[in-house]
């Protein structure tokens, strides 16, 4: 994934304005994820401190974008801080899996709509599905990650608190 510098003249503010309007989600390339049916909607900008020296994305930014949408989502569910709420209800939150799809290059200071949804809630764990498209609508990147709720006494993994149970179905269900 290549950084660059923009084209001259070229301008993020667009990006940031149609977000502003709720424009950018009619112009998703990417596959949404199925089973959710309230995705939760943010946008980041890729940062000079995102790509490596040769001016290529370093590929484990991208894997913190998503654990960052993903605990930017929960935060929003569940009403507070994510690892604060988490932590409050006696869990951990480690990953147990995470899988990423990169699609299309980002530049350094492009802003990308990035929306989170739930793919599943199981017993000891759930999984959110992330996607990301640039200003004009190509997606960038697609990627899942699960997490186990363990007991921070333990660290095995125990059933999904009822409050955090009841949040993620509700995304589900609209």
């Amino acid at each position: 994934m290549r950084c660059a510098l923009p084209p001259a003249g070229a301008s993020t503010g667009r990006a940031r304005s149609e977000l502003a309007a709720g424009l950018w989600s009619a112009r998703l390339s990417y596959p949404t994820p199925r089973k959710s049916a309230m995705p939760f909607r943010t946008s980041r900008v890729i940062l000079f401190g995102d790509c490596d020296p040769g001016g290529v994305v370093y590929t484990p930014r991208v894997a913190h974008f998503v654990v960052e949408a993903g605990l930017a989502f929960l935060s929003q569910v569940l009403g507070g801080p994510a690892a604060r709420r988490l932590f409050d209800m006696g869990i951990l939150p480690p990953a147990r899996a995470l899988s990423i799809e990169f699609l299309h290059p980002m530049t350094w200071d492009e802003v990308i709509d990035i929306e989170v949804s739930v793919e599943r809630v199981g017993e000891h764990s759930f999984t959110m599905a992330v996607g990301a498209a640039n200003a004009e609508g190509t997606g960038t990147f697609r990627g899942t990650i699960t997490q186990v709720t363990v007991s921070p006494q333990t660290l095995r993994p125990v059933p999904l608190p009822i409050e955090l149970r009841a949040a993620l179905e509700k995304t589900l269900s609209g």
